[in-house]
């Protein structure tokens, strides 16, 4: 069926069962359309898409649940569930949903970037690699999928690959910010801070409002002792995009070291309404309490760390020195020694 035709059907008043018929998602074309979605699972999943145009994910997630209640099969609630998700920091349950659409049809390459986040953001590097492939991809989303996998093979220590992905990635898209995102993270990997300017340079050269950009910005000013810029970018950053997660957290910290821990106070209850389990938030709220003299309080954020990283993969955190860190200063700090002196 045409677009065309598709806009001479007002009886098909919800989005979602004129999407259905349009795009065929539901697997069998027009006939799997009219068997689909009650109205009650419509009107959840229309809720689920207005929270999470509305960046409500918590109760996104709720609503995208009730729709796949009504109706288990409703592949566009499975996708938005994912999504949702994923923006909620729950990688494991995202790469669940994704791998349930999977199961009931949809192509791979349509969700190729958000299932190879969910992946990533578990270390599943290997996954990526094995799965989440550039083929057949629109120019945009070949340079986004190659950028991945090009950090997946420096996680998996193959810097050689990790590069060539990059190159690959700016080829397919040199408009794209992806590759060049992937190029400041393995040349700092690399310690190689030139590189890594040179590469950010550009990308706010195409970008200069984008705030994770602007949020590196701060992080590679601050790493070469420019404090007061580095604050000045966070601050940039935030200002772009109030809710970006490592800006509050990177600001935060920094105004920790500075000795300055109530001003950190409000960026950390940000964070921590954004995303719940986030140890890097959990481990600096203990600090601000430790520095208020609140030990009994310090010392619950700090169970919360180390029942965070236990909770993650061995593999992953493994290979993720910040983590290994903050698990070992939190797991000495409440007394279970041995576990800190294997972490650290």
């Amino acid at each position: 069926m045409s677009s065309a035709s598709c806009l001479l059907k007002p009886a098909l008043r919800h989005s979602l069962l004129a999407f259905l018929v349009c795009a065929g998602l539901a697997g069998g074309g027009v006939e799997a359309a009219v068997r689909a979605p009650n109205d009650k699972a419509v009107r959840y999943y229309e809720d689920a898409s207005g929270r999470f145009a509305r960046k409500d994910y918590a109760g996104a997630v709720v609503q995208a649940r009730n729709a796949i209640q009504q109706e288990p099969g409703m592949l566009a609630a499975h996708l938005l569930l994912g999504k949702a998700l994923l923006k909620d920091g729950q990688a494991a349950a995202a790469e669940a949903e994704f791998e349930r659409a999977l199961d009931l049809g949809v192509n791979l390459s349509e969700i190729a970037q958000p299932y190879g986040t969910a992946l990533m953001m578990f270390g599943k590097s290997k996954k990526v690699l094995e799965r989440i492939r550039p083929d057949g991809l629109p120019p945009e989303a070949r340079a986004e999928v190659l950028a991945m996998r090009a950090t997946a093979y420096a996680d998996e220590g193959n810097m050689q690959e990790a590069f060539r992905a990059v190159d690959a990635s700016r080829q397919a898209d040199p408009k794209s910010l992806a590759p060049l995102r992937a190029e400041v993270d393995l040349s700092l990997r690399e310690r190689n801070p030139e590189r890594a300017r040179k590469a950010l340079d550009t990308a706010l050269g195409m970008a200069p409002a984008d705030a994770s950009l602007l949020s590196l910005r701060g992080a590679l000013l601050q790493s070469a002792g420019d404090v007061q810029g580095a604050l000045a970018y966070f601050g940039k950053a935030l200002a772009a995009d109030p809710r970006l997660l490592d800006a509050l957290v990177a600001r935060a910290s920094l105004l920790i070291d500075l000795k300055r821990p109530e001003e950190a106070w409000p960026d950390l209850e940000k964070a921590a309404g954004l995303i719940k389990r986030e140890p890097r938030v959990a481990y600096l709220k203990s600090l601000v309490l430790a520095a208020r003299g609140d030990s009994k309080a310090s010392h619950t954020q700090l169970e919360e760390v180390t029942a965070l990283v236990d909770a993650l993969p061995e593999d992953f955190v493994s290979r993720q020195p910040p983590l290994l860190m903050l698990g070992g200063l939190a797991s000495y700090a409440t007394g279970r020694s041995e576990l800190a002196r294997a972490l650290l």
